[in-house]
C-alpha cells in the first residue's frame, strides 16, 4: 500500500456499511405499480375520491383517496363493509378470470356502514373486469383506513387489453391529486380570512 493512502478504520467501515443496510426500502406503491391516478367527486360527491393503482402487469388497485371523507381527522370509523351482491354472484373461473362481472366507472363494488351509521359507496372508477376483491377489509374494515394502499385496498380491476393505457387517461395524475390536496388544506385558512373580511366591512 503507497504511503499516501490511508486504510479507513474499521469503525468507519462499519458505519457505511451500516448506513446502506438502514437505507428505507422503496414503497410498495413505487416499487410495483407504473401509474398512480384519481377518480374525483364520484356520483358528484364532494372528495369522494378513489386512486386507481396501476401494476406493471396492467391490474388496477383500487381504493379510497387521501381526500376520502373517510380518511379525513375525526371521521367515523368503518364497522362493517358489505360488497355488491351483483358482482358476487357472478364467479370468475380459471387465471383469466373467464365470468367474472364487468364494472364501468360508477359501478358499485361495496358499502360501508360506519360507527356513526352512515353509509358510503365505493365505486370501481374505472372500467374492468372485476379480478378479485379484498377479503380483508371484511374481517377488518378498519385496514381501509390504516393501511388504505396496500392491505385495505378495496379491490383489484382488470382493463381491456386495449384500454390498459387509455382506461386512465381522463383521471387525474398524482401531481394533480397533490395540487387538489393542497389547495383542500388551504381552503379553511381562505375560508377564515373571507369570514374576517365580512366582519371588518360590517364594522
Amino acid at each position: 500500500m503507497s504511503p499516501d493512502i490511508v486504510a479507513p478504520a474499521t469503525d468507519e467501515l462499519l458505519d457505511v456499511e451500516l448506513d446502506v443496510a438502514l437505507e428505507p426500502p422503496q414503497p410498495v406503491t413505487e416499487r410495483y405499480y407504473k401509474e398512480m391516478r384519481f377518480a374525483c367527486d364520484l356520483k358528484g360527491v364532494h372528495q369522494q375520491d378513489q386512486y386507481v393503482l396501476q401494476h406493471s402487469n396492467s391490474l388496477m388497485v383500487i381504493g379510497l383517496a387521501k381526500l376520502h371523507p373517510l380518511r379525513q381527522p375525526g371521521a367515523p370509523v368503518p364497522v362493517s363493509i358489505r360488497f355488491c351482491e351483483k358482482i358476487t354472484s357472478q364467479k370468475p373461473s380459471g387465471k383469466k378470470k373467464l365470468g367474472a362481472a364487468w364494472l364501468n366507472e360508477l359501478s358499485p363494488v361495496c358499502y360501508i356502514t360506519c360507527t356513526d351509521g352512515a353509509e358510503y359507496t365505493v365505486f370501481s372508477g374505472i372500467r374492468g373486469s372485476l379480478y378479485e376483491l379484498n377479503q380483508r377489509i371484511v374481517a377488518d374494515p378498519t385496514l381501509l383506513i390504516n393501511h388504505p394502499e396496500t392491505a385495505g385496498h378495496v379491490a383489484i380491476v382488470s382493463p381491456k387489453l386495449k384500454e390498459k393505457y387509455s382506461v386512465t387517461s381522463a383521471l387525474m395524475t398524482r401531481t394533480q391529486y397533490r395540487q387538489r390536496c393542497a389547495d383542500a388544506a388551504n381552503a379553511p385558512a381562505a375560508a377564515a380570512a373571507t369570514a374576517d373580511d365580512c366582519v371588518m366591512d360590517r364594522c
